[in-house]
């Protein structure tokens, strides 16, 4: 992110038809600040933190949708935090500290995304060339019209932490190959069944086996038998394209639960 944050601020009365909003790290308003005019208690306002850029504007940086609502309320001033800020990179890594998992968490993932990703969070800038450089988009929309976009940005966020960028990309690609053309395959029970078995397997998968493998399903069908497993859809998503990997391969090749069955017939077979 972008460097360590400043200490140092002073309270002041801000008119707040001065703020200005960055959209690169701010979540859009909610339907929520309606209740909140609805419902105003000064004594529960709070102190909007805003930061001051070197032009001496004035940025919003938590608060928003409690401004919104004293504007709605007749309110045309109110008291702020001011720190001084070298712009929106550093503005979004104050955002991210205050909303995200160390904070209040009261963002969703993609908002949360979306502000690391504007102060430079190094696994958030990660995950979006992964997912560019396999031939996706990154699309948030609920119902986006591409076969080629992609939402699951938290998990993928969280599989990067902890495997890296390398496997989840190769894993990415892989699909892209074998479904190039296929919205579905962009869902995120697919692609994020893809990364989990290649985080677990990814040493033992031939990538052209298992294109070669993928192209002949259907993902609608692999969608609903995974959804008739116990358990996490996208880990069973996993299971279910194992299952079809496995056929017609020999036991030391095979991954998944065919490959941890067979390593304890193994195991029995040596006791015995």
């Amino acid at each position: 992110m972008s460097g360590p944050i400043k200490t140092g601020s002073e309270i002041v009365v801000v008119l707040l038809k001065d703020l200005n909003v960055d959209p690169s790290y701010q979540r859009g308003l909610k339907q929520h600040r309606k209740q909140i005019a609805s419902n105003w208690n000064p004594n529960a306002a709070g102190v909007l933190k805003v930061g001051r850029r070197s032009d001496n504007t004035l940025w919003l940086i938590d608060g928003q949708q409690r401004t919104d609502a004293m504007i709605r309320s007749g309110i045309d001033r109110w008291q702020a935090e001011i720190i001084e800020s070298s712009g929106a990179e550093y503005e979004a890594a104050i955002f991210h500290l205050i909303n995200g998992p160390r904070g209040r968490s009261n963002l969703g993932t993609q908002d949360l995304f979306k502000s690391a990703l504007r102060a430079n969070d190094p696994i958030a800038i990660c995950v979006k060339q992964a997912i560019a450089e396999a031939g996706f988009v990154i699309d948030f929309r609920r119902h986006n019209d591409t076969n080629r976009g992609l939402s699951c940005v938290g998990t993928l966020y969280r599989l990067v932490a902890a495997h890296g960028k390398d496997i989840i990309k190769r894993s990415l690609i892989v699909n892209r190959r074998a479904w190039p053309d296929n919205r579905e395959a962009c869902r995120d029970v697919v692609v994020c069944g893809m990364v989990y078995l290649y985080t677990q397997y990814g040493d033992k998968i031939d990538d052209e086996r298992m294109v070669k493998t993928l192209t002949k399903l259907n993902v609608v069908t692999l969608t609903q038998e995974a959804r008739f497993l116990l358990g996490s859809d996208k880990t069973n998503m996993g299971r279910v394209i194992a299952k079809q990997y496995n056929k017609r391969l020999s036991d030391k090749n095979k991954i998944g639960e065919d490959a941890k069955e067979e390593a304890v017939s193994d195991g029995e077979a040596t006791e015995r």
